[in-house]
C-alpha cells in the first residue's frame, strides 16, 4: 500500500494538491558528530509544495520546519535552516548528527531501530509523508591502495545508501579507474534508485596517485559500455530505431530507452507497409521509480518526472532529463515533418535522415531544428542532477539502425577535510552511428561538485571533466557542458580537455575544520565563499535555537568570525549559508535560490578545556575617512603567559581622543584576549590625530611596561558623495540622465517591479569603498553592480529593484554605507506615484446557433475600470471558428481610465456542434501604464450546412498606402453533401471602397457536391486608415441566401517623431567637430527601414551612426552623428532621412552658435593650515582660452569669512581687456588672527564681459585657522543634564610651541553666565613650552532648553596676541522618574520551586546606564512564599513582622536603554507555598537612592500572588511560621540509630517510606494523620538492624506533593 501512495503522489501529483509530499531526500545517510548536507526533494509538478521560496530557521515558530516523528529522536539528529526554491518544490538544510551516538553498524539494512530516524516537514501544521534517515558508522575505507576492485559503493569498496550516498572513515585509492556502482539501492522502492547522485561524504582525507580517476561518465554505468545508459544521476539516451526492408522480420527491431535517473526513450520497428512485418514500440529505459499500472510503467525519475513516451510512436526517441525539475526529449511522430522542440536537458526526435538532439545541461546540446536539450539546472548545481540523453535518429532506409543516444554524464559531490590527486570524470556519453545521418545525439557532460575544508589539489592539468559527448557518425555535434562547483578555500584544479572551455567553476561556501572548543574564550571560525556574495553565519546551542550570529559581506573570499561560547551547552551546531544575489526565479527550469549551503560549511563544535599563551601590540596607523559620529575600533590582542590571571584594569587617554573596553579586565592563565580601542570623530576634531592609549595592569614581574602604551595615528579626509540617476530599464526603458539628484518620482503601476540604474559619486580626496546601500522598506532592494571602490571623481553604478506594493504616494530611501563609516554618508529619495489596473468585459461570449457556412458578429465593449492608464499591445481570439471583426478605438494604444474598447467578434462554425474559444487581451508596460491582462471564454454551436465559404475573413493585415494586396475565398459545396445550390451573380461589397472583386462569375453557376467557385478581391493603394467591408454573395440555397464574407485591412503612412528636433548644438567653435545623438521612434503600425540619412547641405562635412536602420512599432533607434564647423554653416542645417517605403523623406534640423570666448581662473585658493599669527599670501589668476577677447570690469571679496582676507598693492585701470591666453594676477592675504579655529571661506566675485554680455566669474578662497602652539578642545559638549543639577568637565590648555605664552585675561561665558561658569579665571599666568593649566568648567541648566556659549582665552606669545574660543553646549533635560513594578502573578502551584517574581522598571524620559538601588524594601505574607535569592543583585535582609515578611533587596547594573520600554531588572527567587490564605499583596515599602543626581523620583506599583488550592475534603490552607517543610535526619550517616525530625504545612494523611537506589521499597516507616493544631512538627526513629550497609532514598508522601532526602546507612 506504501508503494501505490508513493505512486499516486509522483505520478499524479495533482491528487495530493491540499498535502505536503516529499519524493525522496539526498542524501539519507548522516553519521554521529559530523554534518550532511541536505535535500528535500518534491514531485516535479507540485509548484508551492513547501510554501514560496524563502528562507526558515526551522524555529518552532516557522510556518515551515523539519521534525522527527518519534520525540525521543528529537536529541539525536538537529536540523539547520531551511532554504526553499524551485517554486517551492526543493528544501535545502544541514542535518547534524549528536556526536555521543553510537550506531551499531555502518550499513543503513543492519542499522538497530534507534538510528532510523523517521523525519517529515510540518508546513502549518500539515504533516507531510515519513522518510528515513539513516545515523550510520563511517564505512573503514580506508587504505585501498593495493585492491585491484574499482566499483565504488560494492564488495570491499562499501555499500551505497537507499538514496545512493556513502560516508567513509577516510580515503586512500590506487592509481586506477574507479566506477560508481549503479545496482538498485533500495530493494523497497519500485526502479533502480542506483542511478540516483553519488554523494560520497568522508571524515578523513581522501588522496589518490598520479593517475587516479573516479568516473560517472554516461555509457560506463557501473564500468559496464553501455552508450545509453546514464552515469548515476543523469539521464539516459533515447533507444535505436529501426527501419524494415524487404528481408526483414519481426526479429530485427530497435532498443529499449538507456537506463538512468528518469529513463530514455524506447525505439522500436516500422514495417515500412511489409505485410509480413509488424510495427514495435520499445520500452523506455529503467528510472529511479517505477509506476506499476501506469503506461508506460517504467522510465520515470523518483519525483515523477516522465520519460520520452508518445503511445505507438517509435521513431527517434527523446533522451531522458538528468534533472528533477527538467524535463525529457520528445519522440519524433511524423517520419517527414517532425521537429519537435528540445527538451530541458533530454534532446528530442528528429525526421527523417536527421541525428538525433544532444542532451543540454549548462549549455544547450547542438541539434536540427531546434532538437538540442535545453540548459537546465542552474551554476550553484542546487538541487545535485547530473546531465541528460541524447535521442536516438532517424533512418530512412529499409533494413537499417538508427543510432542510439548517448546517455547523460552523472552527478557527485565529493567531500573530505582535504582531497588530493583524485580527478574526476562526469562526461556525456557519445550518441551511437546511424546509417543516412540517422545518428544519436550526445549525451551532455553531468555535475561535479568538490567539497573540502582545506584544500583540493588534484595536481594535474585536466583533473575534472564535463564535457558533453558527441554525436555520431562524426558529425560535429555535442552534447552541452557539464556544471562545476568549489566548495574549497584552496582549489588546484582544471577543467575539462577541451582546448576552450565555455563553463567556469562556481564556488560555494566552506568554513574551517574547528570542532574542539573552549568555553567562555573567544575563538575565529574562518571559511572562504564567492567574492561577490554575501555571507550568513548562524549558531544553535544543542538545547536552544538557532541564532543569527554575523553576516560577512562581499568582495572578499576568505572570512573569519571571532565567537564565544558559554557552558550552558556542551555541543553547537554552526552554519554558513552564500547569499545568491538577485537569484532567477522566473524560470521553472534554471530556478536559483536565495541562499547555498554546502557541505563543507558547517560545524559540530564541542567544547574542551582552556589553553594557554601571551603577546602584544604597540602601534596603530591608519588614514581614514572623516565620519561625523563614527567609531573606529582597533584591536590589541593581550595574551597572558602566566599562571594567574592578569588583570587590565583601567585605561586612559593621553589626549583624551581614545577610548577602550577595559574596565578590571581578566585574561585567564594563558589565555588571551582582544580589546577595543576606540576613537570616535566629531567634526571639531582636527585631520590629524596623535594619541596614545596607557593600559594600567597587575603584571609587576616581567619587566613590562605599567601602565603599557599602545600609540595610535590617524589621518582623516573629508568626505563628499552625490547621486545620479541613469535610467529605467524595467518594465520599461526611460532615459533620466539627473546628476546631483536628490528627489526622483516614478508614476508606478500596483504589483510591477521596476529596475533603475543609479550610481554615486566620489568628491572625497581619496577612494571610498561603497559597502552597502540601505533602504527603508521591504518592497525595495538595492544591488551594486559597480566597482565599489570609488576612486575620487569616479562613480560607482547601481541597480535599484523597487515593487509598488501600496496605492497612492510612497516615499522609499536610499543610503549610502561607506564600508569605512558606521554612519549614513547621504541619500536619495525615490518617490512612487502607485495606481492600479483593471479590465473589465461588459457583454458575455455567447453566441447564437450558426449554420455552418454563415457567422454572427457580436460586439464586446472592454472597459478601464481601475485608476491607471493601460497600454493595450494585442487583442485575439483562440478556437478556429472565431476571429475578431473589428477592434475600435484600433490597438496597439492607450485606454485611460473609464474609456472602452468596442470589439466585434465573428463566430463562424466549420463543424457541428458546440464550439469553445477565448477573447484574450494583452497590454504591455510602458512609462505611463500598466499591465493587467484578461481572457472572456466564447460559446458557440454550429449547424450543418452545404453552403460553406473556405474563409470568411480576408484580413488583408496592415499594409502602407503605395501598397496592393490581393485575397482569395471559394464558396465549397462539400464533396459529402447531398444537395446543390446554385450562386446568383453579381455578388457586392458594402462597407468601404477600398475593396474591389476583381474576378467573380459572370452568369448563374450551379455548384455540385465537391465543387467550389472563385473570388479574388484586391485591397486598393490609397485609403489610410482602418477599412471593414462585407463581400454579399448571393445562393438559392435556404437559409443561405446570402454569403457574407468580412474583409478588413489597414493602410498606414509614415508616422515617426524625431527627438529631439531641432538638435540644438548650442555654442561651437569654428574649425571643431561636434558629435550629437537624436532619435527616431516609430509610432505607425509597421516596421519602416530608414536606407540613408545626410545633410540637406551637400558642403558639409559629417557622417552618420548608423547610416541605415529597420525601426520597428513603437520602438526607438539611436543614431549618432558628427559634424564639422566651417564657415559654410547656417545657423540652421537640414538632415534629410529617406526611407525605403514609398520614398518617404523625413526632415531634422541642427541649430548651432559659434565661437565663444572662454575665461578660466586657478579656483578653489587654498591657504591650507595657517596659525593666527602668520598672514600669507597667494595668487589669484584670470585666462583668456579664447581667441575672442573679454574684459574685467571690476572685483570684490564677498562671503562668510570675506574680512579675513585682503586684496595686496595692486592698482589698476578699469575696465581692462584680455586676448588670447593673456593672464590677469590679483594677489591675496589670509590674516585669521582675532577669528575662532576652524575653517575659513570667501570668494572673489569679477563683474566682466565676454561676447557683449555681462557675467560673473568668481573664485573660491578657503583656509584653515590653527592655534599651532595652544592645545585646547574647540568643543565642549555637556550633552542632557538634568535641569537644577550641577555638572563639571575639565579641559587642558597646553603650550605645544617651544615660546612662552601669557595668558592674559579669559572672557567668561556672556548668554549665560548663571548657568556656565569657569574656575580658574586667572590673568597674566604665563605658561613655558610643554606647561599645562587644567580649568573646570561647570554646566547647572535651569530649564528645559539648550544653552549655547563662548569662553574666550586671550593670548600672547612673541609679538603675536592670540584669541583661543571654546564654545560651550549643553542642554536641560526633565528629571528621570523610574516606574517599578511587580506583576499580579496568579494561581501558583504551592509545589513549585526556585519560582521567579519579576521585577519590571521603565523611565519615561531618559535611559539609564550601570544604574544600582542599595535597598528596596519589599512586604508581603510570609506562609505564601519563601525567598532564597534575588537575580542581578542579593537579599541584604530578611525580617518577620507579625504574619508579613520584610526583605530587602540589592539590585545592581540596572540597564534601560528605551524610553517608556519596560524591562525586567530583577528576579526574587524563591519557593511557593501552601499557606494560610490564597493570595497575598507584593507592597513596594521603600526605596534607597544611591544616585539622585540620575534618577530623581520613583513611581512604585505594587503587585500580588496567589496560588491554586484543592478544595476536596476540607481547606487544605495552613497557618505557616516561618519555614517550608524540612526533613532532619540526625545523625546521618548513622550505624544503629537515627531519629527523623519532619516539620510539616499540610492537613491530612502522609506516609514515610524507604526505597533503595533501584527503586524498590525496602520499608515502610510511618504512615499518619496532621490535623489542624499549630504544631505540625512530628520525629520518627529508624532502627539500621533489618538495613544493609548503603545508600537509601527516604520519601516523604503529603496530601498534594511529596519530599526526598538520602539516608547513609555505616553498620
Amino acid at each position: 500500500m506504501k508503494k501505490l501512495i508513493f505512486l499516486l503522489v509522483a505520478i499524479f501529483p495533482y491528487l495530493a494538491k491540499s498535502n505536503v509530499v516529499i519524493s525522496y531526500i539526498q542524501p539519507d545517510i548522516v553519521a554521529p558528530g559530523m554534518n550532511s548536507y541536505l535535500e528535500f526533494i518534491a514531485p516535479y509538478n507540485t509548484y508551492g509544495n513547501f510554501g514560496k521560496d524563502t528562507t526558515f530557521y526551522n524555529l518552532p515558530t516557522d510556518t515551515l520546519k523539519i521534525e522527527v516523528v518519534n520525540p525521543n529522536d528529537r536529541w539525536k539528529v538537529t536540523f539547520g535552516p531551511l532554504v526553499v526554491s524551485w517554486q517551492g518544490r526543493l528544501i535545502s538544510t544541514q542535518v547534524f548528527a549528536h556526536p555521543s551516538l553510537k550506531p551499531n553498524s555502518w550499513d543503513w539494512s543492519l542499522l538497530e531501530q534507534d538510528f532510523k530516524i523517521k523525519v517529515r516537514i510540518n508546513k502549518n501544521g500539515v504533516l507531510s509523508n515519513e522518510v528515513d534517515l539513516y545515523i550510520v558508522q563511517p564505512f573503514p575505507f580506508g587504505d585501498k591502495s593495493s585492491s585491484t576492485e574499482n566499483i565504488l559503493g560494492a564488495g570491499l569498496l562499501g555499500k551505497r545508501s537507499p538514496r545512493g550516498a556513502m560516508i567513509v572513515d577516510s580515503m586512500i585509492l590506487a592509481n586506477q579507474t574507479y566506477y560508481v556502482s549503479t545496482s538498485d539501492t533500495d530493494p523497497f522502492t519500485p526502479g533502480n534508485q542506483g542511478f540516483l547522485p553519488f554523494i560520497l561524504i568522508s571524515k578523513g582525507a581522501i588522496r589518490g596517485g598520479a593517475n587516479t580517476l573516479i568516473s560517472v561518465d554516461g555509457g560506463l554505468s557501473g564500468g559496464q559500455q553501455r552508450l545509453l545508459d546514464a552515469g548515476p544521476g543523469g539521464g539516459g539516451g533515447g533507444g535505436r530505431f529501426y527501419d524494415a526492408g524487404l528481408f526483414s522480420d519481426n526479429s530485427q527491431n530497435g532498443d529499449d530507452g538507456g537506463n538512468g535517473f528518469t529513463g530514455g526513450g524506447g525505439g522500436g520497428r516500422n514495417n515500412s507497409s511489409l505485410p509480413l512485418v509488424t510495427n514495435s514500440m520499445k520500452l523506455p529505459g529503467i528510472g529511479t521509480f517505477e509506476a506499476a499500472g501506469s503506461t508506460p510503467a517504467r522510465g520515470y525519475s523518483l519525483n515523477g518526472v516522465p520519460p520520452s513516451y508518445i503511445p505507438n510512436v517509435y521513431e527517434s526517441a527523446g533522451g531522458g532529463t538528468g534533472h528533477p525539475f527538467g524535463r525529457s526529449g520528445e519522440h519524433c511522430n511524423d517520419g517527414n515533418n517532425c521537429n519537435p522542440p528540445g527538451g530541458y536537458g533530454g534532446g528530442s526526435g528528429v525526421k527523417q535522415n536527421t541525428p538525433g538532439g544532444s542532451g543540454g545541461n549548462a549549455t544547450d546540446g547542438d541539434g536540427s531544428n531546434n532538437s538540442g536539450g535545453k540548459a537546465v539546472g542552474n551554476k550553484m548545481i542546487t538541487p545535485l542532477a547530473g546531465g541528460s540523453g541524447g535521442a536516438s535518429g532517424n533512418p530512412q532506409s529499409g533494413g537499417n539502425f538508427s543510432g542510439s543516444g548517448g546517455g547523460g554524464g552523472g552527478a557527485i559531490l565529493i567531500y573530505a577535510p582535504e582531497i588530493s590527486n583524485v580527478q574526476i570524470s562526469a562526461k556525456g556519453a557519445n550518441g551511437q552511428n546511424g546509417v543516412n545521418s540517422s545518428n544519436g545525439g550526445g549525451g551532455s557532460g553531468g555535475a561535479v561538485v568538490t567539497s573540502a575544508k582545506l584544500s583540493v589539489n588534484n595536481g594535474s592539468t585536466q583533473s575534472i571533466f564535463i564535457e558533453g559527448g558527441k554525436a555520431g557518425g562524426g558529425t560535429n555535434q555535442f552534447g552541452g557542458w557539464g556544471r562545476v562547483r568549489r566548495d574549497a578555500p584552496s582549489w588546484n584544479v582544471n577543467i575539462g580537455s577541451a582546448a576552450s572551455v565555455p563553463v567556469t567553476y562556481y564556488q560555494g561556501p566552506t568554513s574551517d575544520t574547528t570542532r574542539y572548543i573552549k568555553p567562555l574564550v573567544p575563538f575565529w571560525v574562518s571559511g572562504s565563499k564567492r567574492f561577490e556574495d554575501s555571507l550568513q553565519i548562524w549558531l544553535k546551542p544543542e538545547t536552544r535555537e538557532w541564532t543569527y550570529i554575523t553576516t560577512i559581506p562581499p568582495n572578499q573570499i576568505f572570512w573569519e568570525v571571532q565567537m564565544l561560547l558559554d557552558r550552558t551547552d556542551s555541543v553547537y551546531y554552526l552554519v554558513a549559508m552564500q547569499s545568491v544575489p538577485n537569484p532567477d526565479k522566473s524560470n521553472e527550469y534554471r530556478a536559483e535560490p536565495d541562499f547555498l549551503m554546502t557541505q563543507a560549511a558547517a560545524n559540530v563544535l564541542i567544547l574542551e578545556k582552556i589553553p594557554e599563551f601571551y603577546c602584544q601590540d604597540t602601534l596603530f596607523n591608519d588614514t581614514l575617512l572623516a565620519c561625523d559620529g563614527q567609531e573606529v575600533k582597533f584591536k590589541a590582542r593581550i595574551h597572558n603567559l602566566g599562571d594567574a590571571d592578569l588583570v587590565l584594569s583601567d585605561a586612559y587617554s593621553a589626549k583624551g581622543f581614545l577610548s577602550s573596553n577595559i574596565n578590571n579586565t581578566i585574561v585567564p592563565p594563558f589565555d588571551s584576549l582582544d580589546i577595543e580601542i576606540t576613537y570616535t570623530y566629531n567634526q571639531n576634531h582636527p585631520l590629524i590625530i596623535n594619541d596614545t592609549l596607557f593600559i594600567n595592569h597587575n603584571d609587576n614581574w616581567t619587566g613590562a611596561q605599567n601602565p603599557f602604551p599602545i600609540a595610535v595615528n590617524l589621518n582623516l579626509l573629508d568626505i563628499i558623495l552625490y547621486s545620479n540617476l541613469h535610467s529605467i530599464i524595467q518594465p520599461f526603458s526611460k532615459e533620466i540622465n539627473l546628476t546631483s539628484v536628490r528627489t526622483y518620482s516614478i508614476n508606478a503601476c500596483l504589483g510591477e517591479s521596476y529596475k533603475i540604474i543609479a550610481s554615486v559619486g566620489n568628491l572625497t580626496d581619496t577612494t571610498i569603498n561603497l559597502e552597502n546601500i540601505l533602504t527603508n522598506g521591504s518592497d525595495i532592494s538595492v544591488q551594486i553592480i559597480g566597482n565599489r571602490a570609488i576612486p575620487r571623481l569616479d562613480t560607482c553604478t547601481y541597480v535599484i529593484d523597487l515593487t509598488a506594493n501600496n496605492l497612492g504616494t510612497t516615499s522609499y530611501i536610499l543610503y549610502y554605507k561607506l564600508a569605512e563609516c558606521d554612519n549614513i554618508i547621504d541619500s536619495l529619495e525615490i518617490i512612487l506615484i502607485t495606481t492600479q489596473a483593471e479590465l473589465t468585459f461588459l457583454d458575455d461570449g455567447n453566441f447564437p446557433d450558426t449554420r455552418i457556412g454563415n457567422s454572427n458578429l457580436k460586439g464586446i465593449r472592454l472597459r478601464n475600470t481601475g485608476n491607471s492608464r493601460i497600454y493595450v499591445s494585442s487583442v485575439s481570439v483562440s478556437g478556429n471558428d472565431f476571429s475578431i471583426v473589428d477592434v475600435m478605438p484600433g490597438v496597439p494604444g492607450v485606454l485611460n481610465p473609464n474609456e472602452e474598447i468596442n470589439i466585434t467578434v465573428r463566430f463562424s462554425p466549420t463543424n457541428q456542434g458546440d464550439v469553445f474559444g477565448s477573447l484574450k487581451i494583452t497590454t504591455l508596460p510602458t512609462d505611463s501604464t500598466c499591465v493587467y491582462s484578461i481572457e472572456l471564454p466564447l460559446r458557440g454551436k454550429g449547424l450543418e450546412t452545404s453552403v460553406i465559404a473556405s474563409k470568411y475573413l480576408l484580413d488583408f493585415d496592415t499594409l502602407f498606402t503605395c501598397q496592393i494586396a490581393y485575397d482569395t475565398v471559394y464558396i465549397i459545396n462539400p464533396s459529402g453533401s447531398n444537395f446543390r445550390y446554385e450562386i446568383i451573380p453579381p455578388a457586392k461589397i458594402v462597407g468601404s471602397n477600398a475593396f474591389v472583386i476583381i474576378e467573380q462569375p459572370l452568369s448563374q453557376v450551379a455548384v455540385q457536391p465537391g465543387d467550389s467557385v472563385q473570388y479574388i478581391i484586391k485591397f486598393e493603394q490609397g485609403f489610410q486608415g482602418n477599412h471593414l467591408a462585407e463581400l454579399i454573395i448571393n445562393t438559392n440555397e435556404p437559409g443561405y441566401e446570402e454569403v457574407k464574407i468580412q474583409l478588413k485591412g489597414t493602410k498606414d503612412t509614415l508616422n515617426i517623431e524625431i527627438i529631439p528636433n531641432p538638435i540644438d548644438l548650442g555654442n561651437v567653435d569654428v574649425g571643431s567637430t561636434v558629435a550629437s545623438t537624436f532619435s527616431i521612434r516609430n509610432n505607425g503600425l509597421l516596421p519602416v527601414n530608414l536606407k540613408n540619412i545626410r545633410f540637406e547641405n551637400q558642403q558639409i562635412e559629417g557622417s552618420f551612426s548608423p547610416s541605415n536602420a529597420e525601426i520597428l512599432p513603437n520602438e526607438v533607434e539611436y543614431f549618432d552623428f558628427s559634424i564639422k564647423i566651417n564657415k559654410q554653416n547656417r545657423n540652421s542645417e537640414p538632415i534629410l532621412l529617406e526611407f525605403e517605403e514609398c520614398d518617404w523623406i523625413a526632415t531634422e534640423l541642427i541649430k548651432l552658435n559659434k565661437i565663444y570666448s572662454h575665461p578660466i581662473t586657478n579656483s578653489p585658493v587654498d591657504w591650507g593650515i595657517v596659525s593666527g599669527c602668520e598672514d600669507t599670501v597667494k595668487s589669484i589668476y584670470v585666462r583668456n582660452s579664447s581667441s575672442n577677447p573679454f574684459e574685467l570690469k571690476s572685483w570684490q571679496i564677498d562671503g562668510i569669512d570675506k574680512d579675513l582676507f585682503h586684496f595686496r598693492g595692486q592698482n589698476y585701470t578699469l575696465p581692462r581687456s584680455f586676448g588670447l591666453n593673456e593672464t590677469f594676477e590679483l594677489v591675496i592675504s589670509f590674516e585669521p588672527l582675532y577669528s575662532p579655529n576652524g575653517n575659513k571661506q570667501a570668494y572673489v566675485v569679477f563683474e566682466a564681459e565676454s561676447n557683449g554680455e555681462d557675467t560673473t566669474i568668481i573664485v573660491q578662497l578657503r583656509g584653515e585657522k590653527r592655534s599651532t602652539a595652544i592645545a585646547v578642545p574647540d568643543y565642549i559638549d555637556f550633552g542632557g543634564k538634568v535641569v537644577n543639577t550641577v555638572s563639571q568637565l575639565s579641559f587642558t590648555f597646553t603650550n605645544t610651541g617651544i615660546f612662552p605664552i601669557t595668558i592674559t585675561s579669559i572672557d567668561l561665558p556672556k548668554n549665560y553666565p548663571a548657568v556656565f561658569s569657569v574656575e580658574p579665571n586667572i590673568s597674566g599666568v604665563t605658561l613655558n613650552p610643554q606647561q599645562q593649566q587644567v580649568f573646570t568648567v561647570s554646566f547647572l541648566p535651569t530649564q528645559q532648553i539648550r544653552y549655547l556659549d563662548t569662553i574666550v582665552i586671550n593670548t600672547k606669545y612673541i609679538n603675536c596676541e592670540e584669541k583661543v574660543f571654546i564654545y560651550l553646549d549643553g542642554t536641560g533635560l526633565p528629571p528621570r522618574i523610574m516606574t517599578l513594578r511587580i506583576p499580579n502573578l496568579e494561581l501558583l502551584d504551592p509545589r513549585w520551586t526556585d519560582y521567579p517574581i519579576p521585577i519590571y522598571a521603565k523611565l519615561e524620559n531618559d535611559t539609564l546606564q550601570n544604574y544600582n538601588i542599595d535597598t528596596l524594601l519589599l512586604e508581603f505574607n510570609r506562609s505564601l512564599f519563601y525567598p532564597k535569592t534575588v537575580t542581578n543583585g542579593r537579599i541584604i535582609s530578611n525580617n518577620i513582622v507579625n504574619h508579613n515578611r520584610i526583605i530587602g533587596v540589592e539590585i545592581n547594573n540596572i540597564n534601560i536603554a528605551q524610553l517608556n520600554v519596560e524591562r525586567k531588572i530583577a528576579e526574587i527567587v524563591g519557593d511557593v507555598l501552601l499557606g494560610n490564605d490564597t493570595a497575598t499583596a507584593i507592597n513596594f515599602l521603600s526605596v534607597s537612592n544611591p544616585d539622585a543626581l540620575r534618577v530623581q523620583e520613583f513611581y512604585l506599583e505594587n503587585g500580588s500572588l496567589s496560588i491554586k488550592v484543592c478544595s476536596e475534603g476540607g481547606n487544605r490552607l495552613l497557618d505557616v511560621h516561618n519555614r517550608p517543610v524540612t526533613i532532619i535526619v540526625s545523625p546521618n550517616p548513622f550505624s544503629d540509630n537515627t531519629s527523623i525530625t519532619l516539620n510539616l504545612l499540610e492537613n491530612g494523611f502522609h506516609k514515610l517510606e524507604l526505597y533503595n537506589l533501584n527503586g524498590v521499597m525496602v520499608d515502610e516507616i510511618s504512615s499518619f494523620e496532621i490535623g489542624q493544631s499549630v504544631n505540625k512538627e512530628k520525629t520518627v526513629y529508624i532502627n539500621s538492624s533489618r538495613l544493609a550497609n548503603g545508600v537509601y532514598l527516604l520519601k516523604l508522601t503529603t496530601p498534594t506533593t511529596y519530599y526526598t532526602k538520602l539516608l547513609v546507612v555505616n553498620k
